[in-house]
C-alpha cells in the first residue's frame, strides 16, 4: 500500500515557518517578509543576498535580530528573537548563535518555498567566532567529532 503525499505547494512561507518543530518556534517567531520570499529568493539565486545578525545580552536574558535583503531594502525579512536561557553573564556568543540559527530557519523556508536549489549569500555580524558554522571545511571537522 502506498501512502500518498500531499503536495506542499498551497503553503506560504509563514505556514513552512509555524510547521518547523515546536523547539525552533523561538527563533522565527518574530519573522516578517512580504510576497512570499520571492524577491529574496531571487537575490539568494543571482548571489546578491546578505544576511546580517546581531545581539545583545543583559544580565541573563539575550536578544537576535536578523535581516535579510538583496541588493536594497525593499522586500528585506527582519526577525528578531527572544533567545532562549537563562544564558550565563558573558556568553555573547550564544546570542549571536542565536541570529544566526533564525537566519538559517528563515532561508531555508525561503528556499523550499520558492524552489531554490542553488545560489550564494553573504553572511555578517559582529562576532567572528559565531560565522564558523558558515565556512566550508567546518561541516568536515564536525563530522569528526564523536557525539555523545
Amino acid at each position: 500500500m502506498q501512502v500518498a503525499v500531499p503536495p506542499e505547494s498551497h503553503l506560504t512561507l509563514y505556514s513552512r515557518l509555524e510547521s518547523l518543530p515546536r523547539s525552533a518556534h523561538w527563533a522565527v517567531q518574530h519573522a516578517s517578509v512580504n510576497n512570499d520570499g520571492l524577491h529574496l529568493s531571487q537575490a539568494i539565486r543571482s548571489g546578491q543576498a546578505v544576511v546580517v545578525s546581531d545581539a545583545s545580552l543583559h544580565d541573563t536574558s539575550g536578544a537576535s535580530s536578523t535581516v535579510v535583503e538583496g541588493s536594497g531594502p525593499e522586500h528585506r525579512l527582519l526577525c528578531h528573537a527572544q533567545v532562549p536561557g537563562p544564558i550565563k553573564d558573558g556568553d555573547s556568543l550564544r546570542c549571536e548563535l542565536a541570529g544566526n540559527c533564525s537566519a538559517v530557519l528563515c532561508i531555508n523556508a525561503i528556499c523550499l518555498q520558492q524552489n531554490v536549489t542553488q545560489g550564494s549569500i553573504t553572511v555578517a555580524c559582529d562576532n567572528i567566532n559565531s560565522l564558523h558554522p558558515f565556512k566550508p571545511e567546518y561541516l568536515s571537522t564536525l563530522e569528526t567529532r564523536t557525539w555523545i
